[in-house]
């Protein structure tokens, strides 16, 4: 067996409305489709599907780091607007600059400043 691709990434939610406000509103993701208990986005290139999930989930962070031009200036604008975070803004040992961001269902995924880019 090969793997081919990655297909897509999948957060669980309670309440898909809400999920949608947050991340069309805040991060303006363009939907690719939707169901009545699910919805796929184009997150930065790579397709995130949000699906109803009933009973209890352990969310752990998804791993995925997504490069934005000013992580700061960001983060201010996302805390402003009610955006969770999990912590502030700050350097890691291996260079770059990040913060973590929650949902309103607990998923998680870290923003990653692009001045990072320029060391890869």
């Amino acid at each position: 067996m090969t793997l081919q691709s990655l297909a897509f990434f999948v957060f669980p939610v309670a309440d898909l409305d809400r999920a949608r406000t947050f991340y069309e509103t805040h991060f303006n993701l363009p939907v690719l489709g939707a169901g009545d208990s699910s919805v796929d986005y184009d997150f930065a290139g790579i397709r995130l599907r949000i699906y109803i999930h009933e009973g209890e989930y352990h969310r752990q962070h998804s791993g995925l780091l997504f490069f934005v031009s000013d992580i700061d200036a960001t983060t201010d604008r996302l805390h402003a607007a009610g955006v969770e975070f999990r912590d502030q803004p700050h350097d890691e040992p291996w260079g770059g600059r990040i913060t973590t961001v929650a949902d309103p269902d607990g998923n998680l995924f870290t923003l990653l400043d692009d001045a990072y880019r320029r060391s890869l």
